[in-house]
């Protein structure tokens, strides 16, 4: 094994400990058996999941209609739940699918960004350097790290355990989260579709727009198989990672019509060959994905483009440069010295026509495009959402720093290691700081409730429909895979859907429980009456249980039998 080797080696397996580490404690139980996340994303996040998995577990293996709304149309990338609810069908528990998948994902977008930085700069260094960048992205945050340091009455002990994030710092409008805390931990669709993405673009930009391109690839051969798996993989990208999907889209836009530009200027007998490769890919992924799209999303995110020049920048009132340099670092300077860097080695090489130097422009720009145009528009009713538009474009940005830091390397090693620590600082303490499960815990679930979707699953139908308050992680949505009426208004919101005339149906029968159309209009067949129900929509308990049988009841709560 040669030291190279070795210290890939090394690298991948620092990584896989790292996830292994974390995953293994991610959610676990207290002493009183409630069941907690060790990170609050996951809190946040996961229950959505939850209800998905258990939804396809438990009721639907493929859904149509929406596990969040009654009645509601299904638009959301599912697949990464897909995966468990398989895995639960054949006895595995539901925490478990979740947590064994997770580190499945993170593994494979390790591997996946190293094996695309590979092949666009053709460098292990770079791949390696531009992967870390990527993983541990962050701005300015630990200046104030430091300073809690100083003004902290125990700094060893501010240093060992980090009182928060510092790539998220809400007061001092640091929000580009570091990408393993925001989006490889709580966002299970781009913790699956960000390196098939990856993986798909390296192999189609190694056929078609790598030096060793020679035309369209024969009939059978294995550069046409991986061009067809590549394709497929991107055309399944609506239902696995719909963020994904459009960044792909961006992406393959530029370099086909950038090389196909390129060859009609320059090498004219070439340019059928190209067309016939792009043509294929084209025709692949249309056939998977335009039926995903017509099912499940047309029509269904009208009003979410909103015009909205300099994003979170404008919502603090801040100059954008200084916006970005505060939650980025330079970063974006650097991969603009290294495209640069690149166009200008290139061009040295091929003097005669400069072809090198535009094929470098054209790898790149739809990066630059990205970011160009997530600072521009919303794609999404919450803000931070572009986020998840950002996240491709420091795909390329970490790539071409890493060119950057290379370069200024060879000449200048110190300075080059310093800007590099500068870049990975933030997000090296925030990887850090995730690790420190001790410190910090959200309850999902008490062992009361847990008992509750036991008993739910063994004892009503999959297919009834529910009643319930709206808390994002109640049980019985999230747990058992029944329907309830209506789910967390967040979700329905961040979703696009009508919500509203739902929910005042319900807060007027929580309220005056003996108006019961709407046990009719929803063909309900349980309520669930607990602390949400009663603190939230202000359930009238004494009427309930006039009007209706109990079917079961603990400290807690009561489901009530609607018909």
């Amino acid at each position: 094994m040669t030291k190279r080797q070795l210290l890939l080696g090394l690298y991948f397996g620092v990584w896989f400990l790292y996830f292994a580490a974390f995953w293994s404690r991610a959610v676990g139980f207290d002493e009183a058996g409630n069941l907690v996340a060790y990170h609050i994303n996951i809190w946040g996040d996961w229950a959505a999941h939850f209800t998905i998995a258990s939804s396809q577990a438990y009721r639907q293996l493929w859904l149509t209609t929406s596990p969040f709304l009654v009645n509601g149309r299904f638009s959301y990338p599912f697949i990464a739940d897909l995966i468990p609810a398989l895995l639960m069908k054949t006895g595995v528990p539901l925490i478990t699918s979740f947590l064994i998948t997770s580190f499945g994902f993170s593994c494979l977008l390790v591997c996946a960004l190293y094996y695309f930085y590979k092949t666009l700069f053709r460098s292990a260094k770079i791949a390696v350097i531009a992967s870390l960048i990527f993983l541990l992205n962050g701005g300015t945050g630990f200046y104030y790290f430091a300073q809690d340091i100083i003004r902290s009455p125990a700094p060893l002990e501010t240093l060992i355990s980090p009182p928060h994030e510092y790539t998220r710092i809400d007061k001092e409008n640091i929000r580009w989260v570091s990408v393993i805390d925001s989006m490889i931990i709580p966002q299970r669709a781009f913790a699956l579709g960000f390196p098939l993405t990856l993986i798909a673009l390296a192999l189609i930009y190694s056929i078609t727009l790598s030096k060793n391109q020679n035309g369209v690839p024969k009939l059978g051969s294995l550069p046409q198989k991986k061009l067809i798996v590549a394709s497929i993989l991107l055309g399944c990208l609506p239902l696995i990672h719909t963020h994904s999907f459009l960044a792909a889209g961006i992406i393959l836009t530029s370099w086909s019509g950038g090389q196909l530009y390129l060859l009609s200027r320059n090498s004219p007998a070439k340019l059928l060959p190209s067309v016939l490769s792009w043509s294929l890919i084209l025709t692949i992924i249309s056939i998977f994905a335009i039926p995903q799209l017509a099912v499940y999303f047309w029509g269904q995110v009208d009003g979410f483009i909103l015009w909205y020049p300099g994003w979170l920048a404008s919502e603090f009132k801040m100059n954008w440069l200084v916006f970005w340099f505060k939650n980025w670092g330079v970063v974006p300077l650097l991969a603009l010295l290294g495209v640069t860097q690149l166009a200008v080695a290139a061009a040295e090489k091929d003097d005669q026509h400069q072809s090198k130097r535009w094929k470098i422009i054209v790898t790149f720009l739809p990066f630059f495009l990205i970011f160009i145009i997530a600072n521009l528009w919303l794609f999404q009713p919450w803000s931070w959402d572009n986020t998840k538009l950002i996240v491709w474009a420091s795909a390329g940005f970490s790539g071409l720093a890493a060119y950057a830091l290379v370069g200024i390397g060879n000449r200048h090693s110190i300075l080059a290691t310093l800007i590099f620590l500068f870049t990975i600082a933030s997000g090296t303490i925030d990887a850090y700081w995730i690790q420190g499960v001790d410190l910090h815990q959200w309850q999902m679930y008490s062992q009361e409730e847990l008992e509750l979707a036991e008993w739910s699953r063994a004892n009503t139908d999959p297919n009834s429909i529910w009643i319930t308050a709206d808390n994002h992680n109640h049980w019985l949505f999230n747990l058992t895979g029944r329907q309830t009426v209506m789910a967390y208004r967040g979700w329905l919101w961040t979703q696009g859907y009508d919500y509203l005339p739902i929910e005042a149906d319900l807060r007027a029968f929580f309220i005056n429980p003996q108006e019961q159309t709407i046990l009719e209009k929803y063909d309900v067949d349980y309520i669930v009456v607990g602390p949400a129900e009663i603190n939230d929509w202000s359930a009238n308990v004494a009427q309930f249980q006039l009007l209706y049988p109990v079917i079961k009841e603990t400290t807690n709560y009561r489901i009530y039998q609607a018909k």
